[in-house]
């Protein structure tokens, strides 16, 4: 199975000047970049140090070559430096002789790091080629070099696995406060897929005492595929697991519903939390061919409740459950919000009681910005963020999030990858840290700045594009683009306020991208 975030298409409203800005002291004016010539890299999930330093966990692979293939841990100090005390000039590297990609990590109390990959051996017989899937699970010392006590020369395979599934994957690891090691993923049976989680003890052996052997296999509607994506630790020892399930209630078996399950401590079901420990809840409408609606990942607050993020068909899907699994009527419509202007979520994090979701908007073919959005406690947009509670900002050609944390100061920051446009084959592992307090239009990498207010919108005959800067005006490239991305308006202008004839434009959502040279902006209109 593959493991990998899904890029869902959404075409997010109007953002004017926001009070949220990339942090100058970090990186690069707020970017923090490893790149290597001749590889791509990407990272899927960041954990942070105690002493400030970021770890992310991903995947590098050769320029045109995506079956080489292999798993990168990389650390950035607090500034957004490479850790150059860290494996080779800050990067480890997980070699097994296959093609393989991190997927989650977590840290010891002891500063060693864990790491949740996934190894695919590729057999070929003749004409014919057989991909086998074995998930294994690395530790690395706090220097980045392999904990030789740990599996062999620090990678554990974990072929017990092999005996239950056709297929497997690891997609979330946690060390829980005793020193065992909790492992989560999806498996492949003839019967259909299923959650999975292992759990191992300090050294990596299996630990008896948790579900049959060390693995525990939940399905979460008999009958229906199921798969684990994330999963949260309760501070009373059960666990939380998010992902996707088949449901009866579903038109096809093809569509999937949010899925979360909470398990003892020993791997047994928690009967007490929904129907018999397991809840579906179904988000998106009866539109499209089909219903995908995927909980990407899961959060538990301080006080027992449960959000779930991820796509509802191809948007933004929130859910908040009750400690007892049933859905919170004090957030959005009954525990649940799609929000059809804001992107799928592929991270979220708890501040002051609000919470934040990263995502990635397409702008147009080849260019993607980071986006962030921002709810209130009731699940309301969070205005004070940005308008609608969004936030988009354009460094790279595209640039990709997969995860979100939130420092102690309060900063934002997220992971994920650069890419310098079609045909190049190349990017690099890319880290953007926000903060709050300033207010700015365009973000770029220069740090220059000019705020863009568009009107009106609904717009129905004329758009409106007014522009304040302090350093004068720039000349600056406006492109519109449809919904499906295709580009119905192209323009070049030196002037602090811009019209625009929409009239001959359908009805519809568009995107507005401003380029004025020290950085991309991306704005949003409605046709009538």
């Amino acid at each position: 199975m593959k493991r990998r975030l899904l890029l869902l298409l959404s075409f997010p409203a109007l953002i004017h000047a926001q009070p949220v800005s990339l942090d100058p002291g970090f990186g690069h004016n707020g970017a923090a970049v490893s790149q290597t010539e001749g590889w791509g890299k990407e990272a899927s999930n960041i954990i942070r140090q105690p002493d400030g330093k970021l770890v992310v966990a991903g995947v590098e692979w050769k320029k045109g070559d995506m079956i080489i293939q292999q798993s990168i841990i990389t650390r950035f100090l607090p500034d957004g430096q490479l850790d150059n005390s860290f494996g080779a000039q800050g990067t480890a590297k997980l070699i097994t002789g296959n093609k393989n990609g991190a997927q989650a990590i977590s840290l010891q109390t002891d500063g060693k790091i864990v790491v949740a990959a996934n190894e695919t051996i590729i057999q070929q017989q003749g004409n014919s080629v057989t991909l086998l899937s074995r998930p294994f699970i690395a530790r690395l010392n706090a220097d980045g070099s392999p904990d030789a006590g740990f599996g062999t020369n620090g990678i554990l395979s974990l072929e017990l696995l092999d005996a239950h599934f056709m297929d497997k994957d690891l997609a979330a690891i946690a060390v829980l406060p005793n020193g065992k090691i909790l492992a989560g993923g999806s498996g492949l049976t003839a019967a259909g897929s299923k959650m999975i989680v292992l759990r191992l003890n300090a050294d990596g052996s299996y630990d008896n005492s948790f579900g049959v052997s060390g693995l525990g296999q939940y399905t979460i509607e008999n009958g229906m595929n199921a798969g684990l994506w994330d999963m949260a630790v309760q501070d009373d020892g059960k666990v939380i697991l998010a992902g996707t399930s088949g449901s009866s209630s579903l038109p096809t078996h093809d569509d999937l519903s949010f899925a979360l399950a909470r398990i003892h401590a020993d791997g047994t079901p928690d009967v007490t939390f929904g129907t018999q420990g397991m809840v579906t809840t179904r988000l998106s409408g009866p539109f499209g061919l089909e219903i995908l609606d995927i909980a990407h990942r899961v959060l538990v607050q301080a006080d027992g409740r449960i959000y779930l993020a991820g796509a509802a068909g191809r948007v933004l899907g929130l859910a908040r459950y009750l400690p007892d699994g049933s859905p919170d009527p004090t957030f959005g419509q009954n525990g649940k919000i799609v929000h059809p202007a804001h992107p799928a979520a592929t991270g979220i994090a708890l501040r002051n009681g609000k919470l934040y979701a990263c995502g990635m908007l397409p702008v147009a073919d080849y260019v993607l910005d980071i986006s962030l959005s921002a709810f209130n406690a009731d699940g309301s947009a969070d205005n004070t963020f940005a308008p609608d509670g969004l936030l988009t900002t354009h460094i790279y050609d595209e640039n990709y999030a997969h995860a979100l944390l939130i420092q102690p100061d309060g900063k934002l920051v997220t992971a994920g990858a650069l890419s310098h446009g079609p045909g190049s084959g190349e990017g690099g592992l890319l880290l953007t840290r926000l903060m709050s307090g300033a207010t700015t239009g365009i973000v770029s990498q220069t740090g220059k700045q000019a705020s863009i207010t568009l009107y009106p919108n609904p717009a129905d005959e004329e758009l409106t594009l007014a522009f304040n800067t302090s350093s004068g005006m720039p000349q600056c490239d406006i492109i519109i683009t449809s919904a499906t991305g295709q580009i119905v308006y192209t323009g070049s202008f030196t002037a602090a306020k811009i019209k625009i004839p929409v009239d001959h434009l359908a009805a519809g959502i568009y995107a507005v991208r401003v380029n004025t040279g020290t950085g991309v902006q991306t704005l949003r209109f409605t046709k009538k």
